[in-house]
């Protein structure tokens, strides 16, 4: 078995439905990042970096939605929004004084994950936002 590593930039969103919302990159009010397909890996990070002082919360969720039947990739996946059923895997209080998120995978059990800004008040410029993945 070889080992596949993914890794690219994660794109958030204004609206829930990524094949008609509008990329962003502002944490002024709540944003869902793009679908990321996670069928095929067994760990990873995500790290989302930002500039500025936006409060509130920035929760993982995840989906076993049956979606392509495949590894589509994750253009396909996001232009056609075959994953509609999310639930919370993990959720960070985001401070003003905070200037990333990362969470770390492992195990993962889950078909498909997004991020989801719950935004509470105050402002920011997210800087970088990225995915990597280790799979099969």
């Amino acid at each position: 078995m070889s080992a596949v590593i993914i890794n690219y930039e994660l794109t958030l969103k204004d609206g829930a439905d990524p094949s008609t919302s509008t990329a962003v990159t502002n944490l002024n009010a709540d944003r869902y990042s793009e679908i990321i397909p996670l069928e095929r890996s067994f760990m990873g990070e995500i790290h989302i970096h930002w500039s500025g002082s936006p409060n509130g919360k920035m929760v993982f969720q995840v989906s076993n939605d049956h979606g392509s039947g495949d590894d589509a990739g994750v253009h396909r996946i996001n232009n056609h929004n075959i994953v509609t059923n999310w639930i919370t895997h993990t959720s960070t209080n985001i401070n003003p004084s905070d200037d990333y998120y990362r969470i770390a995978l492992s195990d993962i059990g889950a078909r498909w994950g997004r991020i989801f800004w719950d935004s509470t008040s105050g402002t920011g410029t997210v800087t970088s936002a990225r995915v990597n993945l280790k799979g099969y």
